[in-house]
């Protein structure tokens, strides 16, 4: 008997930075987030703080930034590291500054900002650049296993990654057993120019799909977690299985050797580049995942609608942008 199919996909064929000039340059440290204004609230200024992630595959020694936004002081507000010769960032780690409070500072939440990023390798050399910021506002909703509060939303908007807002949107926030649960993605280029990103594979979580034929031609994937999770603590996580691993699919046609999307302006719109293809093909990246439940068990598989309790649903794109969304099932 054909296993029956739980999971759907609906819709068209596919921190915060984005660095000046080319879009390829690979730069050493990478913005995870510029996140504020934090608690508690200061009349003197935003508090502020940064978390920096080393991508290079060298140990960096010395590690500093400064932030440049509307400022009374007409300067720069300076973040420092705890990062030295006896206490390096490794390749791959990630680094929080301690909270600032930008005296006389202010800032608009989708405007960017530059951010100079100075820096020190343990081998020897130094980096100093300069990307383009968008300040997010801190996660409401923390991480636990026993929930007493209800954190559901019907759309959420992850932080803002080289010019891209990634969005999440449910149908609704409480659903029943056995109910069809629809979330929605959409990925849109916020600058007011094409924005061409080549694919840089910063996949912040193993195992984002789209369905069981992965994420399809689309650079962003979700999971779904039973639990109230948020995107600042994900080191040990266990996705649902929302398809049936043994079953048989038709997969739609994937492209090959995907190397580069560049959105249209101020849209969601974007072209695919392959290595071989001058026609790049056209779609536009936003899509919708719909179930009722998720499977277990091995070898055989059951199907088991979603028992009561909250879930929390993560998108994350190809370039590190990430955003999680709750639901209810009562």
């Amino acid at each position: 008997m054909a296993a029956v199919i739980a999971f759907i996909i609906i819709g068209t064929v596919v921190a915060s930075s984005c660095s000046k000039g080319k879009s390829q340059t690979i730069n050493p440290v990478e913005v995870v987030s510029v996140v504020g204004p934090l608690s508690p609230i200061n009349p003197g200024g935003p508090v502020l703080r940064i978390t920096l992630k080393n991508v290079s595959n060298t140990s960096i020694e010395s590690l500093s930034s400064a932030l440049s936004i509307n400022s009374t002081q007409n300067k720069p507000f300076n973040f420092n590291f705890a990062v030295s010769t006896s206490n390096p960032l490794l390749p791959g780690n990630e680094i929080s500054s301690p909270q600032l409070t930008l005296i006389g500072g202010g800032f608009d939440s989708d405007t960017f900002y530059p951010l100079e990023i100075v820096g020190l390798f343990q081998k020897g050399g130094n980096f100093d650049y300069t990307v383009q910021v968008t300040i997010t506002p801190p996660p409401t909703t923390a991480v636990t296993s026993t929930v007493t509060s209800n954190p559901v939303q019907t759309t959420t908007t992850g932080t803002k990654v080289n010019g891209l807002e990634l969005t999440l949107t449910l149908n609704k926030p409480n659903y029943s057993p056995g109910e069809q649960i629809t979330i929605s993605i959409d990925e849109k280029n916020i600058l007011p120019a094409n924005n061409k990103l080549m694919v840089a594979n910063k996949w912040r979580i193993k195992g984002l799909n789209l369905g069981p034929c992965g994420v399809i031609n689309y650079p962003f994937g979700i999971v779904v977690l039973l639990g109230n999770y948020d995107v600042t603590s994900l080191t040990s996580i266990s996705p649902l299985q929302l398809y049936d691993p043994n079953a048989v699919y038709n997969c739609p046609l994937i492209i090959s050797g995907i190397t580069a999307y560049e959105f249209q302006p101020d849209s969601d719109t974007a072209a695919i580049y392959t290595g071989a293809d001058s026609n790049p093909l056209t779609l536009d990246m936003n899509t919708k995942v719909s179930t009722s439940g998720s499977w277990s068990g091995s070898p055989k598989t059951i199907f088991n609608n979603f028992s009561p309790g909250i879930y929390t649903a993560i998108a994350g794109d190809e370039w590190g942008n990430i955003v999680s969304i709750h639901f209810t099932v009562n």
